[in-house]
């Protein structure tokens, strides 16, 4: 991936001062520590900028450390010296918060003009999108220096923005994070341009008053008043549900333990907000799951479900003698070793599904719901044999059971404007077909193959029956298994990655799961 230019980043920019004179190194500890040296030791410039493209220390909020070693995404911090505001006792906090705000509120601009949508601040500074966190914004207070002539107080402001690096590929990230690239389906972004506009935006924004700020932060918030949240104290585990009532004219978050409780500012050094999750998208992990195809679901499903709305669980042999959980918003089985018809499995399954529930079978998994037929081996809507019948790009890879083809389903960006999709009714999403560009079609003319992933009611129940295994990418395949050998022509290029995305997503949506 290239490094960043910054004679190019310079040709964007329109500002007086922000980012006009910009240090880069490939990698440092914490640009937060160069850029407090570059204005105490070697006396940098107001709006002076310190961009790395790794960094092996990088810190975040309330003394946290972070992850910064991927390449391809935004670690930058700025010198920002400001007048001291009369009657105000430093350190102030609030007021590293309103930079904090401006920092975010910046950034959220330039990555919604690029066509990023539903980005949102995060109590109190953060953006996520989905549930799923895309940059974070840290003020220092640096004590009172002389600038020329002049008392200043010396802040330094950093920003980290995950921009092109893949972190939906990244099984340790990707419930918890996402990244420019992976919300515009795989496109790529020129850094130096989005560094100016950054850049520009926050000229901007750090003149704001703080009442223009809070106007702007509550447009964008990602917990309104109303909303119930988990709380928790800095370094503890114990949570308490509590309900947002607003925010306070120095940026404290006001909580509610319940109706009958006096309202609290929570304090953002002290305290940790996330959402409260009341519905579970669960992943069956039992006896007869098969691990591969267990964990690829649980990757996927992390990275690209909501996650402030959603939460993902397992779900084993043990919590299933009690039943599928009340609070299942959908229950989703991958690939299955055996499936006896009289396990607790399919009765429970079979059971839920029946009363309403939302049911996703990949591969196998849809035997669950409609066992083959023994002397067609065709279930009612797939064949199931031990070698996939899906004429589609494939890759064989060593299992411990011996080599084994494992199908991918990829998509055109076209083919999916054109999908009308009814899950209270048995309809078609594609079926698979030869073409090098796309392994399924949304029109049956002149095509003889099975289809690829149908939507039907069971019972009372919406659902989504797979044959091929979407659950695989080629990140997960290398980490899970050993890879022996390419058959078949296209192969599996990123782009077809992020489309299995969409494609994933989209089935989600049909489901409800938005």
């Amino acid at each position: 991936m290239a490094t960043f230019c910054a004679d190019e980043a310079k040709k964007h920019l329109t500002t007086k001062w922000m980012g006009q004179k910009i240090v880069y190194k490939e990698s440092t500890e914490t640009t937060m520590d160069d850029a407090e040296r570059g204005a105490l030791v070697q006396g940098y410039p107001h709006g002076t900028v310190f961009i790395a493209e790794t960094q092996t220390n990088g810190r975040g909020s309330k003394g946290r450390q972070w992850e910064a070693k991927s390449c391809g995404n935004l670690y930058m911090s700025y010198i920002v010296y400001m007048d001291k505001i009369q009657g105000i006792t430093y350190p102030d906090y609030s007021v590293e918060n309103d930079l904090d705000i401006a920092a975010s509120l910046a950034t959220l601009a330039s990555v919604t003009e690029l066509g990023v949508q539903g980005v949102t601040v995060k109590w109190l500074n953060d953006l996520w999108v989905r549930g799923h966190k895309l940059q974070g914004a840290l003020a220092e207070y640096k004590g009172e220096v002389i600038v020329g002539a002049e008392k200043k107080i010396l802040y330094i402001l950093g920003i980290g923005l995950n921009v092109n690096g893949d972190i939906r590929r990244q099984n340790t990230l990707s419930p918890f994070a996402t990244n420019i690239m992976s919300e515009l389906n795989g496109t790529s972004v020129c850094r130096e341009k989005l560094f100016a506009s950054i850049s520009n935006h926050l000229e901007e924004y750090v003149s704001k008053s703080r009442a223009e700020l809070m106007e702007l932060y509550t447009q964008h918030q990602t917990f309104a008043p109303g909303d119930l949240v988990q709380v928790s104290r800095i370094n503890q585990t114990q949570t308490t549900i509590c309900k947002v009532k607003g925010i306070s004219d120095k940026w404290r978050i006001l909580l509610q333990g319940s109706e009958d409780t006096e309202v609290w500012e929570g304090f953002f050094n002290t305290i940790s907000v996330r959402p409260y999750l009341s519905r579970t998208v669960y992943v069956y992990s039992g006896t007869y799951a098969v691990s591969w195809s267990e964990k690829e679901l649980w990757n996927t499903l992390n990275a690209l479900i909501n996650k402030s709305i959603y939460d993902v669980q397992q779900l084993g042999e043990g919590l299933l003698q009690k039943g599928v959980p009340k609070d299942a918003a959908l229950l989703v089985i991958g690939e299955l070793l055996t499936l006896p018809v009289d396990s607790v499995l399919v009765n429970e399954v079979r059971k839920y599904v029946e009363q309403g529930g939302s049911y996703m079978g990949l591969g196998s998994g849809c035997h669950v719901l409609y066992p083959p037929n023994e002397k067609s081996h065709k279930s009612s809507f797939f064949f199931s044999n031990e070698h996939s019948p899906f004429h589609c790009s494939d890759i064989t890879v060593n299992i411990q059971n011996g080599p084994q083809t494992i199908v991918f389903l990829t998509a055109t960006k076209n083919s999916l404007q054109n999908l009308n999709l009814n899950p209270d009714e048995t309809s078609v999403f594609g079926y698979h077909c030869n073409k090098d560009e796309s392994v399924y079609q949304t029109s049956r003319d002149n095509v003889k193959e099975e289809p690829a992933v149908v939507f039907t009611k069971y019972g009372n129940g919406h659902v989504c029956l797979c044959g091929p295994n979407m659950e695989v990418t080629y990140a997960g395949m290398v980490e899970h298994m050993m890879l022996s050998s390419v058959s078949g022509s296209v192969g599996l290029q990123q782009s077809q990655v992020f489309q299995r995305d969409l494609v994933v997503m989209e089935i989600l949506k049909k489901l409800e799961i938005e």
